[in-house]
């Protein structure tokens, strides 16, 4: 077995107007098939789809702080925090 190497880094930016805290904390990475990421923003409380470019696409308002984030089928995805929250995909744009 080899280790692996971190070949190349880039900084994006997960911020959107609507965002409480500056200071982001992304608890949860998760990739969908088609290329985009989904990340769960623990201060701001929300859910933010990206595109392939890694620009905020779309977001959803979860209820409490979004902890973890885990795919269940090409299209659905649920959302640990205060409970379990399914979000579903849809025309890129995320659904609660």
């Amino acid at each position: 077995m080899q280790p692996l190497t971190v070949k190349s880094k880039s900084v994006y930016s997960v911020s959107i107007p609507s965002d409480t805290y500056k200071v982001f904390q992304i608890n949860g990475i998760c990739c969908l098939p088609i290329g985009q990421v989904i990340v769960a923003d623990y201060h701001n409380k929300k859910v933010k789809l990206l595109d392939q470019h890694y620009n905020v696409s779309s977001h959803c308002d979860v209820s409490g702080h979004a902890w973890d984030i885990c795919q269940i089928t090409s299209s659905m995805v649920t959302v640990t925090g205060a409970g379990v929250q399914f979000l579903s995909v849809s025309n890129e744009n995320l659904v609660s």
